[in-house]
């Protein structure tokens, strides 16, 4: 902690940057400030509290002995960018105060050392025996920067005289220095275009933060289109969560586009540690493993362990180093031996199902790059102040205004996925007669899966509908195949639903278990070499059961079917449908006959999956 009260004026000695580790080194002569001062004790120079650390942390500075009162101090690439200790030279005056002891008096006002931001000289003019100052600032420290309230100017603590009005596009703030001022501190020589480390009165912080507690009007929100858009473009956006969550706000853009810009931008405004969220899938083809065997996360946050691109970087922690770490992870052809582990970026697996299934960040990341059509890794970070603290809503709205982001909620985003575009009902007839036919296109897809249902209502109007959610086979709803029982039991619910009513959902998309035809293709070749249909797939690569829910219950939803009696076979539709809010009062079987081509196919189903099979010995 400081004062604000400048003790002695060092010099600069040397200040040498290293681009590759985004690091430097700050040598001064104090005069006298740093006497005494212990290894890891604390000197504010320009309001900046920096560290002193030994000589042989800085081989590359001037030959001195290890007494030789020189102050020296490690600066990291974040303190460079947020503070003007960058613009130093050889040779340059600075304002240097010791921290406080516990025994010290305190005078002037409680400093912390931690900058807030940096502001310009706009004008300087003298008015008799004292200078007025007026020091242009960005919006974000206008709001926090009042008439008469404290403010620190390169370490210095001062009264704000005046500030701009609210109104206008350019915010400023005016300070008078006192001739004692002016010949104890080095503000006496500031001129128009000069850079100052800022600090803000730390009551008009604390209230900034308490304007976040919710009022009764609700924070505007953007659309997800607008969000999507943007990642699109290869711009961040801005995710928050629910109060009963984390209530936090996340930067996030997608890992193919990643930029060094956006990527230092990201690291600037947030907490510093990266994520990239992306499906199982793809944490499973880069052989990225679990970062513990137990994870104790309480918000269940799926770690894999930290990686680096293992080329086309130096160290690893530099915003280019990590955006091109990000541009890997993205890549479809990225493998293994792309990257080496431990890294400075934190992948994260997403649970399947997305945000339908948890309402976490890394799953609205790569559900949004889903939606822009880029590969499904994205990269997060939480968004801070600069004291550290989370930044919540309204301050999340601010942020977000300031830098023409959009802000969209992952409550919205689920509402976002679970909705279909419905077309009107046509006719249909059909041999079992005459139905309603429409098309649902799934948002969060865009596969059309097509509902069908008798002209007129049939049956009990007060009993549950009998529905079969039917997935998707083209070799046997059209071609007839006997390999498997889906043509027959398809025929055999629309025959069921024209004469008693109910419907029928034919999903889209879910060829061959979700794999795909092709991929259903090669496991009908490995199954006519004796695998069976489960170890065909796995013998792929691929899920036994690939098939996700979300789009059938959405469609379900959206045409009044939540309460249910479900035609299956297979109980782990019927799970699958109620983890997305379908009421399943009964299970009814799908009868299908059995034959010499199917016999196998349906004992595997049966013991292995296990599904019911009527009519199986």
């Amino acid at each position: 902690m400081f004062t604000g009260i400048i003790t002695h004026i060092g010099t600069v000695v040397a200040l040498q940057q290293d681009e590759q580790s985004d690091t430097a080194v700050l040598v001064l002569d104090t005069a006298g400030a740093a006497a005494g001062l212990p290894e890891g004790g604390s000197l504010a120079v320009n309001g900046v509290c920096l560290t002193s650390v030994p000589q042989d942390a800085d081989p590359s500075a001037p030959d001195s002995a290890p007494d030789d009162g020189l102050f020296r101090a490690d600066l990291m690439g974040q303190t460079l960018r947020m503070t003007a200790l960058g613009e130093l030279s050889p040779g340059d005056r600075v304002n240097l105060e010791r921290c406080l002891r516990p025994t010290d008096h305190i005078d002037g006002h409680i400093v912390q050392g931690h900058v807030d931001g940096v502001g310009t000289v706009a004008q300087v003019a003298d008015e008799g025996a004292w200078r007025r100052v007026r020091v242009a600032v960005p919006d974000e420290l206008a709001r926090v920067i009042p008439a008469q309230g404290a403010i620190t100017v390169q370490g210095v603590s001062l009264t704000v005289t005046a500030v701009s009005a609210p109104s206008q596009r350019r915010h400023w703030f005016e300070v008078g220095l006192i001739p004692a001022t002016l010949e104890a501190t080095v503000l006496g020589a500031l001129a128009p275009g000069d850079r100052v480390n800022l600090e803000t009165d730390v009551m008009a912080r604390y209230a900034e933060r308490m304007t976040q507690i919710p009022s009764s009007e609700p924070v505007r929100l953007d659309g997800v289109d607008r969000a999507v858009e943007q990642l699109a473009a290869g711009r961040p956006v801005i995710v928050v969560d629910d109060e009963d969550r984390e209530n936090e706000g996340d930067i996030v853009f997608a890992a193919a586009l990643a930029t060094d810009e956006v990527t230092a931008f990201t690291i600037r405004h947030t907490s510093g540690v990266l994520c990239a969220p992306m499906p199982g899938a793809v944490a499973d083809r880069l052989e990225l493993p679990p970062m513990t065997a137990t994870n104790q996360d309480p918000k269940g946050t799926a770690y894999t362990v930290s990686v680096d691109a293992a080329a086309g970087v130096t160290t690893g922690i530099s915003a280019a180093d990590r955006a091109r770490t990000l541009r890997v992870l993205a890549g479809a052809q990225s493998a293994p031996a792309d990257l080496t582990r431990p890294g400075h970026v934190f992948p994260l697996r997403a649970v399947d199902g997305g945000v339908a299934q948890r309402s976490g960040h890394t799953e609205a990341g790569v559900e949004l790059c889903r939606l822009a059509g880029l590969p499904p890794v994205a990269a997060i970070a939480e968004l801070t102040h600069d004291d550290g603290t989370m930044m919540r809503l309204p301050a999340l709205r601010r942020f977000a205004d300031d830098h023409a982001l959009a802000l969209i909620s992952i409550e919205d985003l689920q509402a976002h996925l679970s909705g279909v575009d419905s077309t009107e009902d046509a006719l249909l007839p059909t041999k079992h007669g005459q139905l309603r036919v429409s098309a649902h296109r799934d948002a969060a897809t865009g596969v059309e899966h097509v509902l069908l249902r008798p002209v007129e209502p049939v049956g009990d109007s007060g009993a549950p509908d009998v529905v079969r959610v039917h997935s998707e086979c083209l070799t046997g709803d059209a071609f007839g195949s006997l390999r498997c029982d889906c043509g027959p039991q398809l025929q055999h619910a629309l025959e069921q639903t024209a004469r008693t009513g109910g419907a029928v959902l034919y999903v889209r998309g879910h060829e061959g278990r979700g794999i795909g035809l092709a991929a259903k293709l090669r496991a009908y070749a490995l199954q006519d070499a004796g695998r069976d249909t489960v170890d065909a797939n796995l013998d792929l690569g691929l899920p036994a059961d690939a098939r996700d829910w979300a789009g059938a219950a959405a469609v379900l939803r959206a045409a009044g079917l939540e309460r249910i009696r479900l035609v299956t076979n297979n109980p782990a539709k019927a799970d699958g449908l109620r983890e997305h809010g379908i009421d399943i009062v009964e299970l009814l079987p799908a009868p299908a006959p059995v034959t010499e081509h199917n016999l196998a196919y349906l004992r595997t189903k049966r013991d292995r999956m296990g599904h019911t099979v009527p009519g199986l010995d």
